[in-house]
């Protein structure tokens, strides 16, 4: 249940930084959801 939560606001996050445009320069946010992707599935 919680993978797909994280799963679901990872592709809200990237539709958000899509629509922005900043998706060059990631901000802290995402790269934490980055490094919690593999440590919720190793």
């Amino acid at each position: 249940m919680t993978v797909k939560l994280m799963l679901s606001f990872a592709l809200l996050l990237s539709k958000l930084l899509d629509t922005t445009g900043t998706y060059h320069y990631p901000p802290h946010p995402w790269r934490s959801v980055k490094n919690l992707k593999p440590v919720v599935l190793p």
